[in-house]
Formats: C-alpha cells, sequence, structure tokens
C-alpha cells in the first residue's frame, strides 16, 4: 500500500497515520536520537527494526564487503595499518539495520581528542567498523547506504574507528566519510589528535 510518500507492506491505517505524525519529528533530530527512535525502540511499529525491513523505510539490502583484497590505495596513500578491530574484519556482509552512529560524548561536554573518543568507543561493546567497509560504502553503486544514512539517519560526517592508521609523519589517523548537503560522499582522514565535536560520529555495528 502507498500514501503519498509512505510505502507500507500489511501495515493498518493507524499505523501509516503513527508514521505521518512522528516523520516530520524524527527529520528534525539530533542523528543518535533518530536512530534509537527508528531501530531502537520496540514499543511503536513504525519505530522498531522491522520498520525498516517491511516497508516503512526503504529496504536497504546487505552490503557485502569483499574481503580478498586490501583496502585501496587511494583511501590510505602511504599511511600503514596499526590496528584494526578483529571482529569487523570477520565481516563479510553488513545488515544495515544494525548500524549505528555515536558519538562517545556525554550530554553537553566540551570537544575531546580523536584518542579520547577512540578509548571511549573501545569500551562500547559494539563492532567498530574498519576503512574496508568505509572503502566500499563509497564505492558502491549509487552511493546507495550512504544515501540512506544522510536521508534516514540524518548522519552527514562519520569515521571508520576499526581501523587505526599511521602516516609518515608518525601521526595516527582514521578514515572518514562526509556529505557537505551534496549529492556524492566523499572521504578524507583525520589525525586522532585532531579534536572531535559531538556531531563527528563514528561507525559500528551492534552485535
Amino acid at each position: 500500500m502507498t500514501q503519498g510518500n509512505v510505502h507500507t507492506n500489511n501495515v493498518t491505517e493507524a499505523q501509516v497515520a503513527i508514521l505521518k505524525a512522528v516523520t516530520p519529528h524524527i527529520i528534525a533530530m539530533a542523528p543518535e536520537e533518530r536512530q534509537r527512535l527508528i531501530i531502537g525502540n520496540p514499543n511503536l511499529p513504525s519505530a522498531s527494526a522491522s520498520w525498516l525491513k517491511s516497508g516503512w523505510l526503504p529496504i536497504i539490502k546487505a552490503l557485502v564487503v569483499d574481503r580478498s583484497s586490501p583496502i585501496d590505495a587511494e583511501f590510505t596513500g602511504s599511511l600503514s595499518v596499526v590496528e584494526q578491530d578483529e571482529r569487523s574484519l570477520a565481516l563479510t556482509e553488513i545488515d544495515c539495520s544494525k548500524l549505528r552512529f555515536k558519538s562517545g560524548f556525554a550530554k553537553n561536554e566540551e570537544p575531546i581528542t580523536g584518542e579520547e573518543r577512540l578509548k571511549r568507543l573501545k569500551e562500547m561493546p559494539e563492532i567498530r567498523l574498519d576503512a574496508k567497509i568505509g572503502m566500499t560504502l563509497y564505492k558502491e553503486k549509487g552511493q546507495t547506504t550512504l544515501r540512506f544514512i544522510r536521508e534516514y539517519l540524518n548522519v552527514l560526517w562519520f569515521e571508520m574507528p576499526g581501523t587505526v592508521l599511521r602516516d609518515s609523519g608518525g601521526y595516527l589517523a582514521l578514515l572518514y566519510l562526509y556529505n557537505d548537503y551534496h549529492f556524492s560522499w566523499e572521504c578524507g582522514l583525520r589525525r586522532l589528535n585532531e579534536i572531535r565535536y559531538p556531531d563527528y560520529l563514528a561507525a559500528l555495528l551492534a552485535g
């Protein structure tokens, strides 16, 4: 069933009404709040993981990660890999309903360094997604998953904390992806000794 821009599969008129009512509020939410509502709240049919899978939002196929080759040099340049989250390296498919984007910040906290943020992320239970997954997102045809992340999760900047790189000067860095309100996403490297702000998110995967 389709009503306006709302696509539904086997849902009631009441559920459609709920979706239409909450959509403006969802759009205005901060990224972490929106994620908690869309894929972390079991109480509303319009705010659960099943929402993603049943047509409440566009269905995003699992992202396939080719582990047969290393990350392209265009993403890392002359940087060397220092450490990686082994749990992430074991992933060959990413279930997008399990994506989480977190800042690692306490409420109203001042900016922190990348080193401090990475330390906090390592204490979280989620898998820290690696740079090869970031490369796969970037090179995906049509950047379908990245478009979903921007349009439905309101995320415009995130880094891949599962791979720590070192440059020729000895500085540690992470790969990040960003969208400054243009159609295509871009990528870059940000040193860990540089400041992170609350809207600088990290890509994680729930277990």
